[in-house]
């Protein structure tokens, strides 16, 4: 049986998940899916700019579910301004 790996976690995802984590009351991999996902509701995929957000929110809820409390723990969720 072929071994599954998880695909890393991009750039945009890492950043969206560490932008969105400072409103994440909990600090909680649970409570950070809840956030992303009420901007999930929140997004109109009609809207261009939201459609750009889905695909990362998406992607970074997946990452998400997929891994366990320990390895959110170890993120780095450090938001990157450019200078």
């Amino acid at each position: 049986m072929a071994k599954i790996t998880k695909r890393p976690i991009g750039y945009e995802e890492q950043q969206l998940m560490a932008i969105h984590n400072l409103n994440n009351d909990a600090g909680t991999r649970l409570g950070l899916i809840d956030v992303l996902e009420e901007i999930r509701k929140a997004s109109d995929p009609d809207i261009p700019e939201d459609a750009d957000l889905l695909v990362y929110t998406d992607a970074a809820l997946a990452h998400l579910r997929e891994m366990s409390d320990e390895e959110f723990e170890a993120l780095d969720l450090t938001v990157d301004f450019p200078e």
